[in-house]
């Protein structure tokens, strides 16, 4: 999504030259014009920052190859009771090994579905895990970790591109300007997703493009603050957040702080699901909160419930019609009063506030990508990327425990801080697997789908359910018939495209190939989209 960092790849032959062209080569240090500081040291390109954001997209535009789907299959499907091959011989599976088959896939399963409400598990099995003590509770849903690795990946980018833009020449002003072009471009792109199949614009503001978007500006701002005033921001945003939530606007509106006894079926809430807190964490319940409450006022001021709002436009345009001002004025009212549903609550819990602590995130991975950007020796960066994942984690399990309750949909100062440890933990790993030790080369399929991750998200968004049903379905299917050694006729209820096999699994996974090959044609032709 980010234009952070270019291509390593040679030139075309036919290159402009200019004062600031300087050709790429593969795994090589980029060649200065001019000798550089004794202090400053060439470097290469972190293959890494791109297979990271590239895994991420992958696992979006595949919707997660189907595994949640697929674990949801009923008892009697056909896959769980597929012959077994024993000793040459095939035979059906008993009751119990249809079971332990079902149950292993429902455990995948759990990584790749969000949590009904809190985000912090045990990380094995227990028969009483309320037994257990919280201190233990540090396992996470890998699907949670999704946006905030997005989101992360974001800020690390930061730093690269303000360099490379530096290095160009571009002024102070016109870096402050595109930042604040970008942060609306993205907003709005997630309020266009979100409207999908509405009548009107659904002034929304919880996709992740949105959220990004929203503290996109604020986070570049200060991203170039020194490294130890990045990390005093980061717990300002999140102490101010926790205040605000738990104290702050109940004062300023003088309501009763939330007790977890409301209306809970009238606003999704389950508690058999944890999703209705009580104590010192019932501010946090869900669609019973200080973000809930901002939401309903925010969103229906952007709508027209009642059906008044045009409707008076209209009666004074009959009467004596409208002046110049008037009716530019009428065309920001139809664009955001055209929703004329009153907003009561986001089924799944989720608030525009997020993005304030969410900024966290990123102004982590600026920190993060300030670090790369040292260029330090590899040992030390890694040390320095674990010793940071170690505290992120203990803060985030400390607050967790005391202050407030790990919680994704509503991005809790404590779930900032543990999601952070885990998706610098990624970092780490793809940074020693793509930048320390030789294995580039098997990043190639990440890094292309990274150069142009923004374009891939869209093409998950909006091309998937077309993708499956004009592309895949009439014209690979029998591609995969082959390549899967399966015939409709011939295996009847064994057919493995059938959707009681491996039909969800298969169908995601092909439509994630065809997106994999657009974005290798556009890296061919060096065309990427960025904002």
């Amino acid at each position: 999504m980010s234009d952070a960092y270019r291509l390593q790849q040679p030139p075309e032959p036919a290159q402009r030259p200019g004062p600031r062209s300087k050709p790429f080569i593969p795994d090589e240090p980029v060649a200065e014009q001019e000798t550089p500081p004794p202090q400053r040291q060439a470097t290469g390109r972190l293959v890494s920052l791109d297979a990271y954001r590239g895994f991420i997209m992958l696992l979006l535009a595949a919707s997660g190859f189907g595994i949640a789907s697929f674990a949801r299959l009923p008892d009697d499907a056909a896959v769980w009771h597929r012959p077994i091959n024993a000793a040459g011989k095939e035979r059906a599976p008993t009751d119990a090994e249809a079971a332990a088959r079902q149950q292993w896939w429902r455990t995948l399963a759990f990584h790749f579905d969000h949590p009904a409400w809190r985000s912090d598990f045990l990380p094995f099995p227990a028969t009483e895990s309320a037994t257990v003590s919280v201190w233990a509770r540090w396992g996470v849903s890998f699907w949670d970790l999704i946006q905030p690795a997005f989101m992360f990946m974001v800020g690390v980018a930061m730093p690269f591109s303000l360099k490379r833009r530096d290095e160009q020449g571009q002024t102070a002003g016109k870096r402050f300007s595109h930042a604040l072009l970008r942060a609306i471009v993205l907003t709005l792109l997630g309020v266009f997703l979100y409207s999908r199949g509405a009548v009107g614009t659904n002034w929304n503001f919880t996709n992740v493009l949105a959220q990004i978007g929203l503290g996109y500006f604020f986070v570049y701002l200060m991203s170039h603050a020194r490294w130890w005033l990045q990390g005093v921001f980061v717990l300002l945003i999140l102490a101010g957040t926790w205040y605000f939530m738990q104290v702050g606007y109940w004062q300023w509106t003088g309501e009763p702080v939330p007790d977890g006894r409301y209306d809970h079926a009238a606003v999704n809430a389950d508690p058999t699901k944890g999703e209705v807190l009580t104590g010192r964490f019932a501010p946090w319940s869900k669609n019973d909160n200080a973000a809930h409450a901002l939401d309903v006022q925010l969103l229906n001021t952007l709508r027209d419930p009642n059906g008044t709002a045009m409707a008076d436009w209209r009666a004074k345009r009959k009467q004596q019609g409208l002046s110049f001002g008037e009716r530019l004025q009428a065309v920001g009212r139809r664009l955001f009063f055209a929703n004329t549903d009153e907003f009561v609550f986001n089924r799944g819990g989720y608030q525009t506030l997020n993005f304030v602590p969410s900024m966290a995130t990123m102004l982590i991975g600026v920190m993060c990508g300030q670090l790369m950007l040292l260029r330090l020796p590899p040992g030390r960066t890694l040390l320095y990327l674990l010793l940071g994942a170690a505290v992120c984690l203990a803060l985030g399990r400390v607050s967790g425990t005391y202050l407030v309750p790990i919680v994704k949909r509503i991005w809790t100062p404590s779930w900032a801080l543990f999601s952070s440890g885990y998706v610098i933990l990624m970092l780490a790993a793809f940074y020693l697997l793509f930048d320390v030790l030789p294995f580039k080369k098997l990043a190639f399929p990440l890094v292309v789908v990274g150069m142009n991750s923004l374009l891939v998200y869209m093409m998950g968004q909006l091309m998937r359910p077309f993708t499956q049903e004009s592309v895949v379905g009439p014209h690979l299917t029998g591609l995969l018939q082959s390549l899967l050694g399966t015939d409709p006729e011939l295996d009847g209820p064994l057919y493995l495209l059938r959707d009681d096999m491996f039909g969800r699994l298969i169908e995601p996974t092909a439509v994630l190939c065809v997106f994999w090959l657009i974005a290798w044609w556009l890296w061919r032709r060096r065309i990427f989209v960025r904002i």
